[in-house]
């Protein structure tokens, strides 16, 4: 069973001894990438491959491990606990009911898809604290509330030194310091003449590579502009403040 939702992708057509190949790939150059039959269904369904019992999904150990270290980091940071002070009370697989992981933020839209994952229950200090995460060791994680609400809402009454940045500021910083390296400049020479929220038309952030293959869906992102030596530099960014940045020749060319 698959997800009813549009999904950009590509097509890619490869040819070897006179035969033409077919792969279905979606945007994420990591993600899922099929070779498709002329009937279509996928190549390997005709390889025999060993039966898994359906809707079961088979818990990684490896997985698992980093998924436990990454809870316990993550604790460290929010309550400046010693690892070894935090004890691991229970692991156990889940079927969240959605893409918040059974913790959605109340500001946030979630694909309403079923998302295998993991409850990871950490203790320290005689409190207990919850981990919801997906399967991917690398792939999303959010410490859960007992109201089913991420932690990082409430996470100053948790551990007030924490600072949670703003997302535009660290992109202006890190491109200043972008220019910093490719002008040679000193910081206090570098001035921020304007930062400004649009909707790039696709992936490319307004700044496609002449042969580069971009997912066309509208993407919010940053555009920052700044100026040194008399002269005015853009960068195109994502959200994400340790996201995708680059410095843009070319006019931009937003969906506002």
């Amino acid at each position: 069973m698959y997800a009813q939702v549009i999904t950009p992708g590509y097509k890619i057509v490869l040819e070897s001894g006179g035969n033409t190949y077919d792969y279905h790939t979606g945007a994420d150059p990591d993600g899922p990438l099929v070779q498709c039959t002329e009937d279509g269904t996928p190549a390997s369904a005709a390889i025999a491959l060993p039966a898994e019992p359906v809707g079961v999904t088979l818990m990684d150990d490896d997985a698992m491990t980093l998924l436990i270290e990454r809870a316990k980091e993550d604790l460290v940071q929010a309550t400046g606990a010693d690892s070894g002070a935090i004890t691991v009370l229970s692991t156990e697989e889940v079927e969240w009911s959605d893409s918040s992981l059974g913790c959605p933020d109340p500001d946030t839209m979630y694909a309403q898809v079923i998302t295998p994952g993991y409850k990871i229950v950490l203790e320290s200090g005689g409190n207990t604290f919850n981990y919801h995460t997906a399967t991917d060791p690398e792939g999303p994680l959010v410490q859960c509330t007992e109201d089913g609400t991420p932690a990082a809402v409430a996470m100053v009454e948790i551990a007030p030194q924490l600072v949670v940045e703003d997302p535009l500021s660290r992109l202006v910083e890190r491109a200043t310091e972008d220019l910093m390296q490719a002008t040679s400049a000193e910081s206090d020479e570098i001035t921020v003449v304007s930062t400004e929220e649009v909707e790039w038309s696709d992936t490319s952030l307004g700044c496609p590579e002449p042969y580069g293959m971009y997912a066309q869906v509208i993407t919010p992102d940053y555009l920052i502009v700044l100026e040194t030596g008399g002269e005015t530099f853009d960068y195109h960014s994502s959200t994400d403040p340790e996201g995708p940045l680059v410095h843009c020749t070319l006019e931009a060319d937003s969906e506002e």
